[in-house]
């Protein structure tokens, strides 16, 4: 069994392990939950351990005051690694969490592969945030600074906005972690744009 994250909450065993009624259920619950939307975000975050990004669904606030949001990553999975420590502790580990507009599809999909890490950041424009958190931030979306003179204003088309964020908890839940963040800063963008919503198996969660 892999070690307990630091602040995660005791689970009972036996609900965790006990099947459920309906041996269909997982199936069912897939199909359910495919028709109704979810917001897409990307996650990037950078520190001694790598630089990696990676497409989620399963983003959401739980708190306003103090703001605070929750979500999911696979463990064993390259997010893990750098947002858990390989899963032995949390210590407030800083992310950029990206909020997705309708157009940012194809970065959605490109960061939906598997590891999309180090080097292949390449093919992306990006930056880093301010101090003191210093991560990633994807650059068709609200920048850091103020507005290039020569930006044509097509800014902003993929991401409606990005929030900084810092680890709180973790939860084992599956073959999944639970994590709760707080939220340090967060950048708008052109709220005039629709959001990227998760209905179908691709943007992979």
């Amino acid at each position: 069994a892999r070690p307990r994250a630091r602040g995660a909450a005791t689970l009972s065993l036996t609900a965790a392990t006990r099947r459920p009624l309906d041996e269909n259920c997982s199936a069912s619950l897939k199909s359910l939950l495919s028709h109704t939307g979810q917001q897409v975000c990307i996650l990037t975050v950078s520190n001694e351990r790598g630089l990696c990004g990676t497409t989620v669904s399963s983003f959401h606030s739980c708190s306003m005051d103090p703001p605070m949001v929750f979500f999911n990553i696979g463990c064993r999975s390259t997010m893990d690694r750098l947002l858990l420590a390989d899963g032995s502790r949390l210590s407030g580990v800083p992310f950029v969490a990206h909020v997705m507009a309708e157009r940012g599809e194809p970065l959605a999909r490109f960061f939906s592969q598997r590891h999309v890490c180090d080097d292949k950041f390449d093919a992306v424009k990006w930056e880093r945030s301010g101090p003191p958190f210093e991560q990633p931030v994807l650059l068709d979306g609200p920048r850091t600074g103020p507005r290039p003179a020569n930006d044509t204003g097509a800014t902003g088309s993929q991401v409606l906005g990005w929030m900084e964020c810092v680890t709180e908890h973790a939860i084992p839940a599956g073959k999944n972690w639970v994590l709760i963040a707080r939220v340090e800063r967060v950048h708008c963008g052109a709220q005039s744009a629709g959001c990227l919503l998760y209905t179908s198996p691709s943007p992979r969660d």
